[in-house]
């Protein structure tokens, strides 16, 4: 039986009727924050327009009905969770022509975000806007970590939750509907468009914070977790059950297998000047993360800013080297904010502090090993396209032995940096034509992320050999995006499983590995900043989408095979 996986990273996919349900496929969305969301939403947008030529009754239920689990990281979950849960979300895609119109959902969203970022509480925090514009001083003045750290000057807060509910899950009020729903047992809830699929949202542990807490703003206590070393982020996945009778979910930690969790140890090195209290070992249970509501398991996943959340990324960076100490310090505890707090309960569950609203408040050791909790950040920093999540979830299922079909839809305005990829490219050189997160998935492409000279560090997330395929994209779209370049490319490369410690995935596994790439030299960035086009970009960019996929190249359109890579 052909393993069918559907990887849709970058984009979505979604549209209409009665379907037939194959047996193993998989859909993913890679992150990218409203880049993501945009680009996920104009692939679903072009779809439904090019089948209900056909069908004029057609949903997005009809394209999504050959997928079996759907997986996606940071903004691929913001556009998930839409799609999943939220009605006023679907019939405003399926109404495409107004979709960044003021009434739009995707307009209301725009006009949210300008207004928290205007609000007079964003002009209330002057303590954070100092320590960010120290930061930004000491960094580059045009690259990505700078134009995030930008846009933290403006926001109020670095609570990720509060912006989410205020920006991207603002309007219809979808945030209060996800905050109500677990996602692990969810299926009551969901839409018709994503009725019943499994979902897996690709997460990370900052390793330098798990099972931490801080005890007063100066101080706080190291944390390890025992199987992963000196790694920064080790990867993690929150899935829901949905229909699947088995009960297998993709586990916290790949290397533990199926059904069991992250095991972490902490120890405190350090306490407050004058305390009495002394360092400390905890271990805390295997955890699982069933007891995420959709909100949490989607801001989880995309919480960006939390890198910076993890002492080791920040204090190695060579220019924060030279910062004074005191500063350091005080921006470690600040991007503590940024990060997702979990409470880890006494059976090995967890659940995201919803309310959380800059402190969890002065503790001891002896108090965290009572009341433990775990610092989650953005999975993109391990795998931003979510494969890897997707593939040991199947892995776990026992649907891997028959061979798959990914179809991956990938998006990147990043410059097209090769050096880190070197072996790869001696493969063949048009791997430079694929996005730096995706050559990561092959042996001998980029595992490990320098984000401007931030070192990331995780275990590898190579996951695939290449067997061929590369040689020339079966469908090319190349034009211009204003005055800029811009591309489609679709490939249909022959792949097989690597040895990999981290995920266990069995080696040697042929399939085949289907990538949608669209890269777009117009910095159209995860978040507008000021160096940026503003939110003006993305109904560009989601117009950009639709109209290229539309061209047909020796007689097919891109909509028309991005239909048949995705069906069964």
């Amino acid at each position: 039986m052909k393993l069918k996986i559907l990887f849709m990273l970058f984009f979505g996919f979604g549209v209409f009727s009665t379907p037939i349900h194959a047996a193993n496929n998989l859909v993913a969305f890679q992150g990218g924050g409203f880049r993501a969301m945009t680009a996920h939403s104009a692939f679903m947008a072009a779809t439904l327009k090019y089948r209900r030529q056909s069908s004029p009754g057609a949903g997005f239920y009809d394209v999504l009905n050959g997928a079996d689990v759907l997986s996606g990281n940071s903004g691929g979950t913001w556009f998930l969770s839409c799609l999943s849960y939220s009605p006023d979300f679907v019939s405003s895609l399926e109404d495409y022509e107004n979709f960044f119109k003021p009434k739009g959902y995707m307009g209301l969203v725009g006009n949210s975000y300008i207004n928290y970022l205007t609000s007079k509480k964003a002009k209330n925090s002057a303590v954070h806007n100092a320590l960010l514009t120290q930061l930004i001083n000491q960094l580059p003045k045009t690259d990505e970590m700078t134009e995030m750290l930008t846009h933290l000057v403006s926001a109020p807060t670095l609570n990720w939750q509060d912006m989410l509910s205020n920006t991207v899950f603002a309007p219809f009020g979808v945030a209060d509907q996800l905050k109500a729903i677990n996602l692990y047992d969810s299926i009551a809830h969901r839409t018709q468009s994503v009725a019943s699929q499994p979902l897996v949202f690709q997460v990370a542990v900052s390793t330098n914070d798990a099972g931490i807490g801080r005890y007063n703003n100066l101080n706080e206590t190291t944390a390890s977790i025992s199987n992963v070393g000196t790694n920064k982020f080790t990867p993690a996945s929150i899935t829901s059950l949905a229909n699947d009778a088995s009960g297998i979910y993709a586990p916290s930690l790949p290397t533990q297998g199926t059904d069991s969790a992250l095991k972490v140890q902490y120890s405190s090195t350090r306490v407050p000047p004058g305390s009495k209290a002394t360092p400390s070992n905890v271990e805390l249970p295997n955890i699982s993360f069933r007891g995420f509501s959709v909100f949490g398991a989607t801001a989880t996943s995309s919480a960006a800013a939390g890198l910076l959340d993890s002492g080791g990324a920040l204090s190695s960076h060579p220019i924060v080297k030279k910062a004074p100490a005191l500063l350091v310090n005080n921006l470690i505890n600040l991007f503590q904010e940024a990060a997702i707090p979990a409470n880890v309960k006494q059976d090995g569950s967890t659940t995201v502090l919803q309310e959380y609203q800059g402190s969890i408040g002065n503790s001891t050791p002896a108090l965290l090993a009572n009341n433990p909790y775990l610092r989650l950040v953005d999975g993109g920093y391990v795998d931003n396209t979510s494969v890897t999540s997707g593939l040991t979830y199947l892995q776990n299922k026992n649907h891997l032995q028959d061979g798959y079909k990914v179809t991956l839809l990938a998006s990147d305005t990043r410059p097209a940096v090769t050096s880190d990829s070197t072996q790869l490219l001696k493969l063949h050189p048009n791997f430079k034509f694929l996005p730096t997160d995706v050559r990561g998935l092959f042996v001998g492409g980029n595992t490990q992320q320098i984000r401007s000279g931030f070192d990331l560090k995780h275990p590898s997330q190579s996951i695939f050999e290449y067997v061929s395929g590369i040689d020339a994209p079966i469908w090319e779209y190349s034009g211009l995006n204003g005055k800029k370049p811009f591309h489609i490319r679709y490939y249909s490369l022959k792949v097989r499983t690597a040895s990999n410690n981290t995920y266990g995935l069995s080696p040697g596994i042929e399939g085949t590995f289907e990538v949608w790439s669209v890269q777009n030299a117009v910095n159209t960035a995860p978040l507008p900043v000021a160096s940026t086009l503003g939110w003006g970009q993305y109904p560009l960019y989601f117009n950009k989408i639709m109209t290229s996929l539309e061209v047909k190249k020796r007689g097919q359109s891109g909509v028309e095979l991005f239909m048949k890579s995705i069906s069964n």
